[in-house]
This record gives structure tokens, sequence and C-alpha cells, in this order.
């Protein structure tokens, strides 16, 4: 299905005809293995914002990008899916451009947290990466 495809099916339906529509097209992506863009975009349109959340959790790489739509609510959870990614990512990095990757997501989770949150964990990657020098460099860049 295509987002094209999806939004002539949606105008077939009445507003309350079109709910259990939904939830039967959500339902089956959420059954399949992968479930592609157009699920993700589906959630945000129709502003499911649980299943946005629960789609984050189980591909965490996402959060950079979707954070905004569920922060608002679920602010606890936005922190611990971005703590979660950026110290998997930084566990995985092995140069200085991998490195640079992990604190531009470090970045983005300022924006989304704040700094108390960021500067936290700074601190745990401080630590738990004290012979990763070009890894520790890059993580002072942050401001």
């Amino acid at each position: 299905m295509n987002m094209l495809y999806y939004l002539k099916l949606k105008k077939l339906y009445q507003q309350e005809e079109w709910k259990e529509v939904l939830k039967g097209i959500v339902e089956r992506f959420e059954k399949q293995q992968y479930q592609s863009f157009v699920y993700e975009k589906i959630l945000i349109e129709e502003i499911l914002v649980v299943q946005l959340l629960e789609y984050c959790k189980r591909n965490n790489s996402r959060i950079a990008d979707l954070y905004q739509y569920f922060i608002k609510d679920f602010f606890d959870e936005v922190n611990t899916l971005f703590v979660n990614y950026i110290k998997q990512s930084a566990e995985e990095a092995a140069n200085r451009r991998q490195y640079k990757n992990v604190c531009s997501m470090i970045k983005t989770f300022k924006k989304a947290c704040g700094k108390t949150n960021v500067h936290r964990l700074i601190e745990d990657l401080k630590q738990q990466n004290k012979r990763r020098p070009a890894f520790l460099d890059e993580l002072r860049k942050i401001k």
C-alpha cells in the first residue's frame, strides 16, 4: 500500500466507517514483521501517537525524526528512547565519523529533552568510553 492509495481509500468512507477500516489497516501493518514507511505515515496522518511511540520502541532509530509527534504526552518515554538509542549507537561506533553521528543524535536529543538530560548522558558516555579519545574529543565539542 502506498500513501496515495491510502488517501484515496480514506475518501471512500464516512468518518465513522473510517475508524473501523483504519483499525483494520493498522492491525494488519502491526502483524507484519517489517513495517514500511507507509505505516509510519499513516500513524502520523491519523495522529495515532500511542502506536507511533510503540513503533519507535521497535525501531529506535526513528526516534530522532518522530519524537515531536508524541513528546508532549510521553516525555519520559522519549527521553528513555533517545538515551537507549544513543548509548547503543555509541557502543557500535568505531571511528570519528561514527562518533560525530552519535554527537549529532545527542544534539537532537538536547533539542527534544533539554540540557539537563543531555549533560547526564554525556557524563555517562565519558565514563563508559575513557579509552576512546576521539569520541571524548567529539563529546567535548557539544555545547
